[in-house]
């Protein structure tokens, strides 16, 4: 049976760079952190992810997805539901662009510094529209078209690496494995794989392993977990994963 992401994580694309949509400094820090992932993919990845790819398309994508959702992410501010801190924010970039290349191909190691920044404000059995604004990090019965209100449930229970998938969903930076039903920690680049939920971020089913290229794809089909973890695979990444507490399924 295939993974499953729900439909309702796909506004986390880039949630912890839209947070700063509305800031006089949200400019400078989104090509900040646009500049370090290309500059990172042209550094670190194999000339075969490259071929379809320009480093000035790359900014231009990931700049625009991070630009995509500023909309939501205002009004989340606006209602006193969420709120950021620039500061560490721009650690975060700073972190991606001090990163080793074995770091980036591994998913990176800058996730404290770039999980910090998002914080939640409104607590259990509040008004929210999306997981981000709970501190529980569970938003239930929101809904978009049209526009209705949830309220923060209680967080949701994630089993460890190691520890049996069957009952559970696994924490953020696993998946859950067919063949041992067990959770078992994501791979990183040139991993083999055969889907992209196995892999930090997506799954090249030519060659049977996982890919290092991050961000929006220039070219090309773009999976539903690529769309929602590649822009900001790293420590960022790790945050919108945990964000959107993925249920995964035994991968076949």
């Amino acid at each position: 049976m295939g993974d499953h992401v729900p439909m309702r994580t796909l506004p986390w694309i880039g949630i912890g760079m839209l947070l700063l949509a509305s800031c006089s400094d949200n400019k400078d820090f989104s090509q900040k952190y646009a500049e370090a992932l290309c500059a990172k993919n042209w550094e670190c990845c194999p000339a075969s992810e490259l071929a379809d790819k320009t480093k000035a398309d790359c900014l231009n994508n990931n700049q625009f997805a991070i630009s995509a959702l500023v909309g939501e992410i205002n009004d989340s501010q606006s209602k006193g539901r969420a709120t950021y801190d620039a500061g560490k924010a721009n650690a975060c970039a700073d972190a991606l662009k001090a990163m080793t290349c074995d770091e980036f191909k591994q998913g990176g190691s800058n996730a404290a510094t770039c999980m910090s920044f998002v914080m939640a404000k409104v607590a259990e059995g509040g008004a929210c529209t999306q997981d981000y604004e709970c501190t529980t990090n569970n938003c239930q019965g929101a809904t978009t078209d049209p526009p209705v209100d949830g309220s923060c449930a209680p967080a949701v229970s994630l089993a460890p690496i190691g520890s049996p998938c069957t009952a559970l969903e696994c924490v953020d930076d696993a998946y859950c494995d067919s063949t041992t039903s067990t959770c078992v920690k994501v791979k990183g680049a040139g991993e083999a794989c055969t889907s992209d939920s196995q892999c930090v971020n997506s799954c090249d089913t030519t060659s049977g392993t996982c890919t290092c290229y991050s961000g929006c794809n220039v070219a090309g089909g773009t999976t539903t977990r690529a769309t929602v973890l590649s822009l900001l695979v790293l420590g960022l990444g790790v945050m919108v994963a945990r964000t959107q507490r993925r249920r995964r399924r035994p991968n076949g």
